[in-house]
């Protein structure tokens, strides 16, 4: 089985060609926010203003914003932006965040005295998260150990 490990700190980003990934992912959010405006123009206005609010304001708007805030976070903690071709592995680094997240995710279940999870047909958002979410750490893991 393919141990996840630690990684090596990543090499400097004037040492790669690679454009960083947060600006990628902040880019591609971006033009779905986008194409989402575009959908919006096809309903009624009057409920084009609510879906607008609800869409692009409280949701694409922040997580934009969070995006770019974890960018500067990082920039600020390893010395250089994340890329591709750094000397890290992006799968590994990501099986280890999302085992975090995992851990974050029954951690507030609990504290919101909903663990363990039922198995109950009707299941409130963080319990859908969470069941998602080990799916695709599942995904991910059978991908680091399959290459």
């Amino acid at each position: 089985m393919t141990q996840i490990v630690d990684q090596p700190d990543p090499i400097h980003a004037s040492n790669t060609n690679r454009r960083p990934a947060w600006e990628l992912t902040i880019e591609w959010a971006q033009q779905a926010r986008n194409q989402a405006l575009q959908m919006l123009e096809a309903i009624p206005e009057e409920i084009r203003s609510i879906e607008r609010k609800n869409l692009i304001e409280d949701s694409f708007d922040p997580l934009i914003e969070d995006m770019k805030a974890r960018d500067l976070i990082g920039r600020e903690r390893y010395g250089t932006p994340l890329t591709a071709d750094n000397g890290r592995d992006h799968l590994v680094d990501a099986a280890q965040e999302a085992l975090d997240m995992l851990v974050y995710l029954v951690a507030e279940l609990d504290q919101r005295g909903a663990w363990p999870p039922s198995n109950a047909q009707q299941k409130d958002d963080l319990q859908e998260i969470l069941v998602a979410h080990v799916n695709s750490l599942l995904h991910l893991r059978r991908l680091i150990t399959n290459r």
